[in-house]
């Protein structure tokens, strides 16, 4: 019997599925680029439509999901979580849209999610180094994205 030999990567990316973020037709692949400039490629990722908006809105169903995931990852070596939200996503703007009066208050809340996310990823797993980010889109026509922790430096 052949043992099943997992790659190990030693971080992990907790991002939705928003297709914008991923492989595209033109070749653009928003994650994929930031994982290469920023990881020499050693990462995983835990794509959850809503992933880190369904942590934060204590859904019942997807926080223990989640946390079987992300063990299953630490335990095979997973060092670093970076969990990736993302402007415009749809789990955010169906729920929160009469709040969103400008991209100021849509930062805030992503802001308040990726910090909470943080600390509660913290708190499963104390060894592993937390580090929110967030996808800001520039241009929606051109699907041109940057991916960093900017938005955690903002006073909101």
């Amino acid at each position: 019997m052949t043992k099943n030999r997992y790659h190990a990567c030693s971080n992990l990316i907790l991002t939705c599925g928003d297709e914008r973020l991923h492989q595209r037709p033109d070749g653009s692949n928003p994650v994929g680029q930031f994982i290469r400039e920023n990881m020499d490629d050693d990462c995983s990722l835990l794509i959850i439509d809503g992933g880190v908006f369904d942590l934060n809105m204590k859904k019942e169903k997807s926080i223990p999901y989640i946390k079987r995931k992300l063990d299953a990852r630490v335990r095979r070596g997973v060092k670093r979580i970076l969990p990736l939200n993302h402007q415009d996503c749809y789990e955010y703007n169906e729920c929160f849209s009469q709040e969103f009066k400008t991209e100021e208050d849509e930062f805030r809340k992503h802001k308040e999610h990726l910090l909470q996310t943080t600390q509660l990823i913290r708190t499963w797993f104390p060894s592993v180094v937390v580090e929110p980010y967030f996808a800001r889109l520039l241009n929606h026509k051109h699907n041109n994205w940057v991916i960093s922790q900017a938005i955690l430096n903002l006073n909101l």
